[in-house]
């Protein structure tokens, strides 16, 4: 199908920036919580199979014929880096919200001219 001339594709995000805003948003989302749900899924895991699971170290957990307790243990500590994740996705996400904000201000305003 060709377009005719002078009628280019829009590109992401120009079309319908609504998707482009709410995919930035939630790859913020993910990035800032990802660390606390990964602790979360340790969690589960150890407590669905009868294992033990703490900043100690790790401790054998046997799931499938598969020891799991080093990846448990790891999953585990990781979400001690929600500590920074948390604070820099809030960060993230309060200058995302003033760039949409001001895009939202900037196009009405060129809309009234």
């Amino acid at each position: 199908m060709r377009r005719p001339l002078g009628k280019e594709r829009p590109r992401f995000g120009q079309r319908h920036p609504v998707l482009a805003y709410f995919a930035t948003v939630t790859a913020i989302a993910l990035f800032a919580l990802f660390p606390l749900i990964s602790a979360l899924i340790s969690i589960s895991v150890a407590d669905a199979s009868g294992c033990r699971v703490d900043e100690a170290g790790s401790y054998p957990c046997m799931m499938f014929g598969t020891d799991i307790g080093e990846l448990l243990a790891f999953l585990f500590i990781l979400g001690w880096l929600g500590m920074a994740t948390v604070p820099l996705g809030f960060l993230g996400f309060l200058a995302w919200s003033a760039f949409v904000i001001t895009r939202i201000i900037r196009k009405r305003r060129h809309a009234q001219q």
